[in-house]
C-alpha cells in the first residue's frame, strides 16, 4: 500500500510538472509569435505594432485557431475597404506566422517534454484530423499525461529515488 502511495505522489508531482512545462512552452511560443508579428508589422508599417504584435502573439496560444483569429477578419477588412496591396502583406505575414507556429509548436513542446518532436508532431496531427479544435486541445494534454507516463513506467529510476531518499530520512 506504501508503494502504491508513493506512486501516486510522483505521478501528482510529474503531472504538475509537467502541466508547469507545457504553460511555459506556451509562454515561449506566444513570445516567438509575438517578435515574429512584430518584425513582420513593422516591415509593411503597420502603426502600434508592439499592441498588435502582442495581441497576435496571445491569441496564438489557443490550438488551432491561433493568430487567426486576429489575422483573418484584419486581412477581411483591408479586403473590404479595397486595400487589395495592406492586405496582401498582412496575409504573408499570416502565412510566415503559421509557418513558424507549426515548425517551432512540436518542438518546444517536445524539448519540455523529453519527447522526440516527430512524434510530437504526430500526436498533434492524429488529434486535429479527428477532432479540429477540441482534438487539438485534448491532444495537448494526452501529450502532457503519456510523458507523465513514460517517467513513471520506468520503475527502476524511481525504486533507486525512493530507496535514496529512505537512506537520507534515515540519516537525519
Amino acid at each position: 500500500m506504501k508503494i502504491i502511495k508513493g506512486y501516486i505522489s510522483e505521478i501528482l508531482f510529474r503531472t504538475k510538472r509537467n502541466l508547469l512545462q507545457y504553460i511555459l512552452s506556451l509562454v515561449i511560443l506566444a513570445l516567438i509569435m509575438t517578435f515574429t508579428a512584430f518584425i513582420g508589422l513593422k516591415i509593411i508599417g503597420i502603426h502600434n505594432t508592439l499592441l498588435k504584435s502582442l495581441l497576435v502573439g496571445i491569441a496564438s496560444i489557443l490550438p488551432a485557431i491561433g493568430s487567426g483569429i486576429i489575422m483573418i477578419p484584419w486581412i477581411i477588412v483591408r479586403l473590404l475597404a479595397k486595400n487589395i496591396e495592406l492586405a496582401g502583406q498582412l496575409a504573408i505575414v499570416y502565412i510566415i506566422l503559421i509557418i513558424v507556429k507549426q515548425v517551432l509548436e512540436p518542438y518546444i513542446n517536445g524539448s519540455k517534454y523529453s519527447i522526440r518532436p516527430l512524434i510530437t508532431i504526430a500526436i498533434f496531427l492524429i488529434g486535429y484530423i479527428f477532432g479540429r479544435l477540441t482534438g487539438a486541445i485534448i491532444t495537448s494534454f494526452i501529450l502532457l499525461i503519456i510523458a507523465t507516463l513514460f517517467e513513471v513506467l520506468d520503475i527502476q529510476n524511481y525504486a533507486r529515488w525512493a530507496n535514496r531518499r529512505k537512506r537520507k530520512e534515515r540519516s537525519i
